[in-house]
């Protein structure tokens, strides 16, 4: 093995070991408050923490429906095929027969 090689695998070996004790006791001190993971990040306005002066936003099932929602028309847990509730597509009608324009000779 080179020097460079044995170099390579030791810088390896010093990350693994600095980095596994510190993942370990991040998880370790939150583990009573997984909320409190997003406070260490910072907050941001793609769903971090919320602002001071915001107010909380709704909670339950009814703030996620849009306005023009409507319900499936099929039950997906139900006995049956899914296709069975829709009505076929409609085909394109099929290509009238044409003679051939022309009927090749053979020359003997």
């Amino acid at each position: 093995m080179s020097t460079t090689q044995t170099l390579a695998i030791f810088l390896i070996l010093v990350v693994h070991v600095v980095a596994v004790p510190l993942v370990a006791w991040i998880v370790i001190a939150q583990q009573g408050e997984p909320s409190d993971l997003r406070r260490w990040w910072g907050g941001d306005d793609a769903g971090g923490t919320a602002r001071p002066n915001e107010p909380p936003k709704p909670s339950g099932g009814d703030a996620l429906l849009l306005p023009d929602a409507q319900p499936s028309p099929v039950r997906l847990r139900g006995p049956g095929r899914i296709g069975d509730a829709y009505p076929a597509p409609a085909r394109r009608p099929a290509h009238p027969e044409r003679a051939p324009e022309r009927v090749p000779e053979r020359v003997g």
